[in-house]
């Protein structure tokens, strides 16, 4: 189940959406199938999912800093 949601996550790009907006629902075994999941994918499909994961996860970093530095 997590590999069929976790690449319909892929395809439709919100990927980011699945982990990120609810953290609290997931638990370090649902976590661990997602990255499973992207392991498992192809190349193409792997690189899609880090690189959507890495900009959500920089785009929340540079916001905190900016308001930080307010």
């Amino acid at each position: 189940m997590y590999d069929k949601t976790v690449a319909m996550a892929i395809e439709r790009g919100k990927l980011a959406d699945l982990i990120f907006e609810q953290p609290e629902k997931l638990g370090y075994r649902a976590l661990k199938k997602i990255v499973q999941a992207i392991e498992k994918s192809p190349p193409i499909q792997a690189a899609f999912a880090v690189a959507s994961l890495r900009s959500v996860f920089l785009n929340g970093v540079v916001a905190v800093a900016k308001q930080v530095v307010k």
